[in-house]
């Protein structure tokens, strides 16, 4: 069986290394290698890395639509396409093209956040759980019927780090069981009705803001780390928090900040161009900063 993977980061990885351990994976799609961090380094995706290590004809396509990358899809003729997390919108013909189906790793339990970022808004948004769903692609935004869905739990401590691993490898677990019983997942419509929109994150949306409660600044602290960071401006000068508690009451700690419910304690910062440090280390060098 011929499969075609298209995935970019490292939520995609566990599924192509599955892939590659049990089909012929007879060609990897990703994002073109881009420019990163201030020396502007030109950098593989982590998907691109990987095919390359297990020896995967790699494309890097800009479209889909037409040109050299569809024609290229188009000859490897899959039965198959995997994704995980690609970064494009696949058109119809690509959908329509494998012999089998087009199938997709979606980081949620659909149709509750479809869209780019459904870990993130899970987690910002209190849910208690989220999970896994396979579907298979159309033409919308993760609007195809689903094949099987697991869930996860999100306890009240739970990092993003954590939880995208755990979920990158649940999702290349529950697609192996797919293929290699197909006739055990019939297809699901998905109830539209129920639909939530999982939107591109911004660093903008990482502002810590005191007119929120606690604990919805922890979420933020606790979702979007290490990126687009949780983050707040004190005298012109931007900090990211990187961990953080929430208190009942005030002990008048220069990093407690009242929020309209319960106090948001700072327990691990980074000041803009400085190093993390833990909170308390880094007031022994700043008191001044943070005066009452």
């Amino acid at each position: 069986m011929n499969i075609v993977f298209m995935g970019s980061p490292t939520f995609a990885v566990p599924t192509l290394n599955m892939l590659g351990q049990h089909f012929n994976v007879v060609g990897v799609f990703t994002q073109p290698p881009k420019p990163k961090g201030r020396g502007h380094k030109v950098l593989k995706t982590p998907v691109h890395e990987a095919a390359e290590a297990a020896g995967i004809d790699v494309f890097t396509p800009k479209t889909l639509r037409k040109g050299a990358g569809l024609e290229a899809l188009q000859n490897l003729a899959p039965d198959y396409i995997v994704v995980a997390a690609y970064g494009l919108m696949l058109p119809k013909l690509v959908i329509e093209l494998p012999t089998h189906k087009c199938l997709n790793v979606h980081g949620s339990l659909l149709p509750r956040w479809r869209g780019a970022a459904p870990l993130h808004h899970a987690m910002l948004a209190g849910d208690t759980e989220t999970g896994i769903t396979i579907m298979e692609m159309d033409e919308g935004l993760d609007t195809g019927d689903m094949l099987y869905k697991e869930a996860l739990h999100i306890a009240p401590n739970t990092t993003y780090p954590a939880l995208h691993d755990d979920m990158a490898q649940l999702g290349a677990d529950m697609m192996l069981k797919v293929l290699q019983n197909p006739a055990a997942y019939p297809p699901q419509k998905q109830d539209d009705a129920l639909a939530t929109y999982a939107n591109k994150l911004t660093k903008e949306d990482g502002r810590l803001n005191w007119q929120d409660t606690a604990q919805q600044n922890l979420r933020k602290v606790q979702a979007m780390n290490p990126w687009p960071g949780a983050w707040f401006e004190h005298k012109g000068a931007i900090y990211k928090v990187l961990a953080a508690e929430v208190a009942e009451t005030s002990a008048d700690s220069p990093f407690e900040f009242p929020c309209t419910e319960g106090v948001f304690c700072v327990t691990r910062i980074q000041r803009a161009g400085g190093k993390p440090m833990e909170a308390a280390d880094f007031m022994r060098g700043h008191e001044d900063l943070f005066k009452r």
